[in-house]
Order: C-alpha cells, then sequence, then structure tokens
C-alpha cells in the first residue's frame, strides 16, 4: 500500500516539471527589450520599459498598410476577445516605420480602431533607425517614380514580439500567426 501511495504522488509531481512549449520561437535565453521611446495621441510621451510589469505585445507596421497590418491588428484584437479579463495585463504596442504619414494622431485614431487600449507610437526618424535594428526589422520605402507622391507603400517584416512582465523578450511570432497561437502563448506568459 505504501508503494501504492508513494507512486501516485511520484505521479501527481510528474506534471509538475513539464516546460510550456510556445507556439511561436522561443527566444532562449530571453533577453531583455530594447527601450522604445516615442510619443503616442495627446502629445503624451511613451517608454516600452513603463511598461514593466504587463505583458507586452510589439508590432511594427504602418497606417497606410493595405493587408498584413490590418490583418495582424484585428488577429490581436481577437486574443483580447478570447482571454477575456485575463488582458487586464495585456498591453499591445504599434510601432511606425512611416514617420513621415504617420503622425501620434493618426496612428492614436488607426489603434482604436481595432482596440481602443492599444498604444500608437510615433518614434521619430533618427531614433527610428536604432529601434529598427535592435528589434532587426526591415522596413523600405516602394518608391512610385513620383517625388510629391506620398500614395507609396512599405515593404517590412512583420513580426510580433511577446515580451514577458520583467520586460524580457520571450516569443517571437509570424503575423501570419492565428488568434489562437497568440492567445496560448500571451496566456502562458500572463499566468506564470
Amino acid at each position: 500500500m505504501h508503494m501504492v501511495a508513494l507512486f501516485c504522488v511520484a505521479l501527481l509531481f510528474s506534471g509538475c516539471g513539464q516546460s510550456y512549449e510556445f507556439k511561436g520561437t522561443a527566444y532562449d535565453p530571453p533577453e531583455a527589450a530594447a527601450e522604445i521611446q516615442g510619443e503616442i495621441g495627446n502629445g503624451q510621451s511613451f517608454r516600452l520599459s513603463d511598461l514593466k510589469g504587463d505583458v507586452v505585445v510589439i508590432f511594427f507596421g504602418y497606417t497606410n498598410c493595405p493587408d498584413v497590418c490590418p490583418l495582424t491588428l484585428a488577429e490581436i484584437s481577437k486574443v483580447y476577445k478570447q482571454l477575456g479579463a485575463e488582458t487586464a495585463d495585456l498591453k499591445t504596442v504599434f510601432v511606425s516605420i512611416d514617420p513621415e504619414r504617420d503622425g501620434p494622431e493618426k496612428l492614436d485614431a488607426y489603434v482604436h480602431a481595432f482596440n481602443p487600449g492599444f498604444y500608437g507610437v510615433y518614434v521619430a526618424p533618427d531614433a527610428l533607425e536604432q529601434v529598427k535594428a535592435d528589434y532587426y526589422v526591415v522596413a523600405d520605402k516602394e518608391e512610385t517614380g513620383n517625388p510629391d507622391d506620398d500614395n507609396y507603400f512599405m515593404a517590412h517584416t512583420g513580426w510580433l514580439y511577446l515580451i514577458d512582465r520583467q520586460g524580457r523578450l520571450r516569443v517571437l511570432h509570424s503575423a501570419e500567426s492565428s488568434a489562437e497561437d497568440l492567445a496560448a502563448d500571451i496566456n502562458y506568459l500572463l499566468t506564470n
């Protein structure tokens, strides 16, 4: 009988040490997220480090993006709906790669169409170059041939960076990731 009890206790605790397998690509080991400083609507300053203590999703894009950006922000919005009250400590940060056309007020209106709690962050062009380098973001203006034409597209990488409560990069997701996969990884970061 004693052996049966020990076996049951061992079986019970054997699952406790199992590690979670992220749906996205895990940073192994996690690394400190580089600072992002910019401006959000109403002239307020923004610092990524001020969000330490929350789980953060960062996505780089631009408001005139015809496909990847709105679809990705819509998927992130679905995550908020799926997780419900769990998202009280979840912040989403959309950093513009097109500072020529995306001012703080325009970014604010754009991201709030997806979720009123999202941050649309304008980073000055000179500082943006360093932020893009820190996060390995590639963004190139596709010229139209007319130098006065501001109806251009930006070719850019589409990654979602998940940052834990300690301000560390933990998971990288493709913009094509499903809301379900994002929700699973975000929920893990929120609850562990």
